[in-house]
């Protein structure tokens, strides 16, 4: 026996003990204090705890001991662990809320038993049927009914509309707080139904069908009790005739059946079960042609694949195969077939996922016969050419050779489609070039002979890039064009014109964009064409630069007029050498390092400019003659005339400035011709002779 109490009553009766405990520690003096009862009335189930003040003097230890005993009743006794059962609970304020096992005293109740209302009956459907139990016992008594061990109402039947399995049973109860032991308990499953194969194939050959069929099921079985009716549909539109529980689709779509369940205490009970994923079946390939079927021998007639939206429902890829006779024609895997090989039944066969389809066929034959002449092209000039015209874009192609009565006809190659008739076309070149040529016709399915391939390509210009091997060597851009002849070049770096820079290589130790633009000549269209490359960037590099050495007179020359090596000079008359035109350190083939070097010594001389990664090459070299300074120096005619400039330096004879002379009897001639003499003293004797327009300097001085 059990007997019901509210949890209310539980609930209220805790949380007042906690109530009364906190109220306790607040006070200095508790037994002048009051406190609310706690229990009222635990045998009858409808009752509530209603404040009520009383006045009894207590200890803390009797209010501990009360919440004590109260709590061990709510564990002990509320909830029954000892069972593999939790007593059934429902939502506070339901007039019966909580069972337990406690210990007053209940009347004996019967057992029920309980069954299926109609013994045909002993399963459901989801969704939408229910099952109808009936309990047999309890006499006058209530009958309670449970599900998986959960209240679920009273009355003598029950009636539920399950979704998934579950175990049933009933309690007798005397409408208060006690019940009866627990029925027997009936199992219910509850069916559903699905569409099979639930793995439905990516594609359907052509000509075969995929078999559909309802399956019912519940957790552990597929005999399904009840006879239901079906209606299939496809893309949601009823099949007609299909009633069955089973189908065969023949076509794509998506499939679903109705299925409408019997029951013998509910007119209907409908549901819809889906197939898993879309029907794809193959359809029948179909081709057709795009130009007539019966032409001259030798001319081809045109075919295209007719597509179909179906084809590429579902995965897989699709592949195709142009026959004749049956037979594949190597090559011809493309959706579009132009027919070169002759009479016969041309067919298409398409291909996915192990399925095929084969169209009818088209049957080509030949009638008439072809033009043998063939055509002769030629350009704008009137050239006739048989390989390639270059143009900037557009040009026009000429043809002739056609006899009276027949039309030229004008082709690209690749499309075979006719591009125009008549004796010129209009030719368009792309960057890898077009492909024209030409047939005389007496007809539109009558070609003959197909004149030389013609390539019309454009004129371009592309640039190329090599770097240096170190960061030292400058990048060489390299300009190639197409055609290689009668072109010129400008190179622009950053858009701006480089002066100068027309040769098809460019080397740059700057970084910067740059492009070439190239110049054509003589092409086929009578005009100059300019093409730019794209730009190509190119990035600093480090280079030294090549020093200019320039030589002056004196060790301090300050401002002068270069020397001009090689040079001759004297003891005590220094030359002092320059470096221009070095971004690093100036490094002299004598080992000095600075911008100028004073020499006195016969010798050639040169210089390097380095940094820090790089080191140039030699810069121009000075050549330095250095003469003994002699006290006399006797110039005689003819073994020391003077009749022209070494270099632009002139002539420079020379003797102590102390205690030096020079005697001179020699000849100057040669108009420009530049003569100096210096000494002490200079004498010209007779029979020195000056020639008109010479540049003779006698002076005081010399060397040392």
């Amino acid at each position: 026996m059990r007997k019901i109490v509210p949890l209310t009553f539980v609930i209220s009766t805790l949380f007042a003990l906690n109530q009364g405990i906190d109220y306790w520690k607040e006070n200095a003096q508790p037994d002048s204090k009051s406190y609310e009862s706690v229990i009222s009335n635990a045998d009858n189930i409808q009752a509530k705890t209603q404040p009520k003040q009383v006045e009894e003097k207590t200890s803390m230890a009797q209010i501990k001991s009360l919440y004590k005993e109260v709590s061990a009743f709510v564990t002990d006794h509320l909830f029954d662990f000892s069972s593999n059962e939790v007593d059934e609970m429902k939502p506070l304020g339901s007039d019966e809320i909580f069972s337990a096992n406690i210990g007053d005293a209940c009347p004996v109740l019967p057992v029920p038993t309980i069954s299926f209302t109609d013994a045909n009956v002993s399963s459901s459907f989801a969704g939408c049927s229910g099952i109808s139990l009936t309990a047999a016992g309890c006499g006058g008594n209530q009958v309670r009914w449970y599900r998986n061990g959960l209240y679920e109402g009273t009355g003598t039947t029950f009636t539920g509309y399950p979704s998934t399995n579950a175990n049933y049973y009933a309690e007798c109860s005397d409408g208060a707080s006690c019940t009866s032991t627990k029925s027997n308990s009936l199992h219910v499953p509850v069916w559903n139904a699905r569409v099979i194969p639930t793995n439905i194939p990516p594609t359907v050959c052509t000509g075969d069908s995929l078999e559909l069929a309802v399956e019912f099921y519940t957790a552990s079985s597929t005999n399904f009790p009840l006879a239901p009716s079906y209606q299939w549909r496809k893309d949601g539109y009823p099949v007609s005739g299909a009633t069955n529980s089973t189908y065969k689709a023949k076509v794509s779509g998506y499939y679903s059946v109705f299925i409408n369940i019997p029951l013998p205490f509910k007119n209907t009970c409908t549901t819809n079960a889906y197939a898993n994923s879309r029907v794809n079946v193959l359809p029948t390939a179909t081709i057709s042609a795009t130009t007539p079927t019966t032409v001259c021998p030798g001319n081809n007639v045109k075919m295209q694949w007719n597509y179909d939206y179906e084809f590429n429902q579902g995965g897989g890829t699709l592949t195709f195969q142009w026959k004749k006779g049956g037979i594949d024609i190597t090559g011809a895997t493309s959706t579009n077939f132009i027919a070169t090989q002759g009479p016969g039944a041309y067919t298409l066969t398409v291909t996915k996922n192990g399925c095929s389809s084969t169209s009818a066929p088209i049957n080509v034959t030949n009638s008439g016969t072809a033009p043998t002449q063939k055509p002769v092209i030629r350009d704008m000039n009137g050239v006739a050419v048989t390989s390639t015209v270059y143009t900037c874009g557009y040009t026009t192609l000429y043809g002739n050779g056609c006899a009276n009565g027949q039309t030229l006809r004008w082709y690209v190659k690749g499309s075979e489609y006719v591009q125009g008739t008549g004796s010129s076309v209009g030719a368009f070149a792309t960057t890898y070039g077009s492909k024209y040529y030409a047939r005389c016709s007496t007809g539109e399915t009558c070609d003959g002979v197909a004149s030389d391939t013609v390539l019309v390509a454009v004129a371009r210009v592309e640039v190329t890039k090599t770097l240096g091997a170190t960061a030292c060597n400058p990048t060489i851009l390299t300009a190639s064009s197409t055609p290689g002849t009668n072109v010129t070049f400008q190179w622009y770096k950053d858009s701006n014109l480089i002066n100068g820079a027309t040769a098809n290589q460019y080397s740059t130790h700057e970084e910067g964009y740059y492009q070439v633009a190239a110049s054509f000549t003589n092409l086929f269209n009578n005009g100059t064409c300019n093409p730019t490359s794209s730009s190509m960037n190119t990035t600093s590099t480090q280079a030294a630069a090549t020093p200019v050495i320039t030589a002056c007179a004196g060790a301090n020359p300050g401002t002068c007029t270069p020397l001009v090596s090689p040079i001759n000079t004297y003891s005590g008359s220094p030359v002092t050498l320059q470096v221009s035109n070095c971004n690093g350190t100036v490094v002299w083939s004598t080992g000095a390092s600075a911008t100028s070097i004073v020499v006195s010594a016969s010798g050639t001389y040169t210089a390097k400019c380095t940094n820090t990664l790089c080191t140039s090459p030699n810069g121009n070299t000075i050549q330095v003659i250095v003469a003994a300074c002699s006290s006399s120096l006797t110039l005689s005619h003819p073994a020391n005339d003077i009749t022209s400039n070494p270099n632009a330096n002139g002539n420079l004879r020379q003797a102590s400035a102390s205690n030096g002379s020079i005697t001179a009897t020699n000849w100057v001639t040669g108009n420009g011709t530049k003569a100096t003499y210096a000494a002490k003293s200079v004498t010209l004797s007779p029979g020195f002779i000056a020639d008109t327009g010479t540049i003779f300097t006698a002076n005081t001085g010399g060397c040392n």
